[in-house]
């Protein structure tokens, strides 16, 4: 922020199409679903976000990773592409990687949800022991 000047902001998400960080299939409904309707909380972020959305690339420290990691992921996401997922899942050497044959925003809701959850359940009991 330049002082005395606020930032520039863009929408947060918004229909395909349209400009916003997030503009994917599913986005404008899943806001709908998830955003509380008396929540103060603004579809806007400053613009200079998208400068480091796109320079944001984990593949370049998987390799340092010692430690178990879980990545469960959406195959069919169009916002976190399935093969740079399973890349990036390949070059950390105690990592379970899973995917999951639907959108990105299914992994939120119903049995899926409760899948993940279990997952991740069984994935903290196995490497979380005291």
């Amino acid at each position: 922020m330049v002082i005395g000047k606020t930032a520039h902001t863009v929408p947060a998400v918004a229909e395909p199409g349209t400009l916003a960080i997030m503009n994917i299939p599913g986005v404008m409904q899943w806001s709908r679903d998830f955003i509380p309707k008396d929540t103060t909380w603004k579809n806007e972020v400053p613009a200079r976000i998208g400068l480091m959305v796109g320079a944001y690339r984990p593949i370049l420290y998987a390799s340092k990773i010692s430690c178990p990691v879980l990545i469960m992921y959406a195959k069919d996401d169009l916002l976190c592409p399935s093969e740079s997922v399973e890349k990036t899942g390949s070059k950390i050497q105690k990592a379970e990687v899973i995917g999951f044959p639907v959108g990105h925003f299914a992994v939120y809701t119903g049995e899926l949800f409760n899948q993940f959850v279990q997952k991740q359940s069984e994935f903290l009991l196995k490497h979380l022991k005291t």
